[in-house]
């Protein structure tokens, strides 16, 4: 045992101390590409490769320069000491996953990854401290990506729009059962009051559009509750909480009016959606091909540790905060309803309807519904 020591450390006083060599610049393998981080309180971690070309098995000691926390990984994403061996001409890969505070600003920022031997030798029994090795690092980008926490809650509506206001069912003798019949379309304006609060790790703006659907008025609400502006778009910074008021209208006047010139036939059945969709939209044009995260992605765990992002947005792109309302109605006014037939008045004229009839376009209205809606889920 002794001649193998001295003759170790003979070896070890005519070569040179060991080097790393080490890599941290592989892409991730997910769920983002071309970029580390996002700002949602997880990061893709990075991953590196340390190599050991020398003849010597080494022990090395594993740090980083990063301004919040990291964690250092193996392979199945579990904890690992910073302090690993690496055998003779032999490699190791770890990952590091870093975190950041939840609405810290978009941008690049660098973290530095540090190897350096501590001790090497031949074996477990025959290790000696490196008092001259180097120190071996490389540094790289952490991209933190847009998103932004939002949220929107009814506070208030017109009457006349719950279901059992303006629905009535009556027998069907077609269908041998009782089913659901609609009204005239209402008049005048239909309006619904939202309570919205979004906070962001960007600056930027939050608008709503109309997306599908009748076209419709916004304004926002003072604090009297009134009526006080035309809303274009509400204006954030990065990390303030931002809480406002928005009363939505619909001019059902209007539309009847557009529906009735532009609908053909002695009956005219309609679903009029009145529909709207919310979006933030961030102003710095660096980071505007990568897209903006918000709470319609959810972190999901195929494994315990391998966290992906999924869009559960209605739509699918992931883009829209939707609020729906549909009403199914009649273009024309209910004037009465003797057991077998239901009877509508159009300007002067009465258009008579039996059940069988209103039965069948109400089952191609509802076909035409969720056809518009595959179609739109497609695009």
């Amino acid at each position: 045992m002794l001649c193998v020591n001295f003759l170790s450390a003979g070896v070890q006083s005519q070569e040179p101390s060991p080097k790393l060599d080490i890599d941290c610049s592989f892409p991730p393998s997910g769920p983002f590409e071309n970029t580390y981080g996002v700002g949602m309180g997880y990061h893709t971690p990075i991953e590196c490769n340390v190599d050991n070309p020398s003849s010597y098995t080494v022990e090395i000691e594993i740090s980083w320069e990063w301004q919040w926390g990291a964690e250092l990984l193996d392979s199945e994403g579990d904890n690992v000491e910073e302090n690993q061996q690496i055998n003779a001409n032999d490699n190791l890969i770890f990952f590091l996953e870093t975190d950041s505070p939840r609405h810290q600003k978009i941008g690049d920022y660098e973290i530095q990854i540090n190897a350096i031997v501590t001790r090497y030798g031949l074996g477990q029994d025959a290790m000696y401290d490196c008092s001259d090795c180097e120190e071996e690092s490389t540094i790289e980008v952490i991209t933190i990506h847009p998103f932004y926490d939002y949220s929107h809650e009814l506070i208030d509506n017109s009457s006349g729009w719950d279901m059992e206001e303006w629905t009535y069912k009556i027998w069907s003798e077609y269908f041998d059962t009782y089913m659901l019949m609609f009204p005239d379309c209402p008049n005048g304006i239909f309006w619904q009051v939202y309570q919205f609060s979004i906070q962001a790790n960007h600056d930027g703006y939050f608008t709503i559009d109309q997306w599908m659907g009748e076209v419709h008025e916004a304004w926002v609400i003072d604090a009297n509750g009134d009526k006080s502006t035309p809303f274009s778009d509400m204006r954030y910074e990065a990390g303030e909480l931002i809480t406002f008021k928005l009363r939505i209208e619909w001019n059902m006047d209007q539309i009847n009016e557009t529906l009735m010139s532009e609908t053909t036939g002695s009956y005219y059945p309609y679903s009029v959606y009145l529909w709207w969709s919310g979006d933030a939209y961030m102003d710095n044009k660096q980071y505007s091909s990568i897209k903006t995260y918000h709470p319609n992605h959810k972190i999901n765990y195929r494994f315990e540790n391998s966290p992906f992002w999924t869009d559960i947005s209605y739509s699918g792109s992931g883009g829209e905060l939707q609020q729906t309302d549909t009403m199914p109605c009649t273009i024309g006014e209910l004037v009465g309803y003797d057991g077998t037939t239901i009877i509508f008045q159009e300007g002067d004229d009465y258009q008579i309807s039996s059940l069988s009839m209103i039965s069948t376009i109400m089952i191609i209205s509802v076909c035409a519904l969720f056809a518009k809606e595959n179609e739109h889920l497609k695009n």
